[in-house]
């Protein structure tokens, strides 16, 4: 890999305010609600009764400071019945992203990713991906985004549902070291962030040529030749 600019350097060492952020709609899907509910009770400090919320709460971090890491659990769940059904507008969910170090990412109702997890690698944020539909599958085998071009376990946690029970979401996040942390920060800032940004002047790689390259890549190795029967 390139060396990192100075630039690149110190926003992947930058504080952060929150641990960990959710915007989360009503859903049936267990993962899910599994995702939110342990959120809601860390969160609301719900008695401390279960055992994942006690280890997470009691166990320091495996490095010297936890600066980077933020302590906050910001959780938003959107009601289908009000008029203004998200609880916080486009800007503003940026703004909280860009100052959290994990942010959630479960697949959606698609059996892959979702906008979610764009907006997630635009603010900077490590996403930790709960995969609803392919709980057993490994990095290499579930859907990503610009797969030939980023190293994406580099970039994402990503956390089995089984695990989600067993172990629990934040003791899963508290066991990540602040080095580790600053190690994806600066890839994600370095390396992820322009494939799902757009220059528009066209003076370095972005979205659309990271799109041009993952075609290139399945018409030369993936797709049959047209003019062959």
């Amino acid at each position: 890999d390139p060396p990192p600019a100075p630039s690149t350097i110190a926003a992947s060492a930058q504080p952060r305010t929150n641990l960990v952020f959710l915007m989360a709609s009503p859903s049936r899907n267990k993962v899910r609600y599994e995702v939110a509910g342990q959120l809601r009770e860390a969160r609301d400090g719900a008695g401390g009764g279960s055992s994942w919320l006690r280890s997470a709460l009691s166990s320091p971090p495996p490095a010297s400071s936890s600066s980077l890491r933020g302590h906050g659990i910001e959780l938003y769940e959107t009601d289908m019945r009000k008029e203004k059904t998200m609880p916080l507008s486009a800007d503003e969910t940026m703004r909280r992203m860009r100052d959290t170090t994990f942010c959630v990412a479960p697949t959606g109702d698609s059996d892959g990713f979702t906008q979610r997890f764009y907006y997630i690698l635009a603010a900077g944020c490590i996403p930790v991906r709960v995969d609803t539909y392919y709980p057993d599958l490994s990095f290499g085998r579930v859907a990503w985004p610009s797969k030939q071009t980023i190293q994406w376990h580099r970039a994402v946690v990503l956390l089995p549902p089984e695990k989600l029970r067993t172990v629990g979401l934040l003791p899963m996040l508290a066991n990540i070291s602040d080095t580790q942390i600053e190690k994806m920060r600066e890839y994600i800032s370095r390396v992820v962030r322009p494939h799902v940004l757009f220059d528009y002047r066209g003076r370095q790689p972005d979205a659309f040529s990271a799109f041009l390259d993952e075609l290139l890549f399945l018409a030369k190795e993936r797709l049959p030749p047209l003019d062959k029967k």
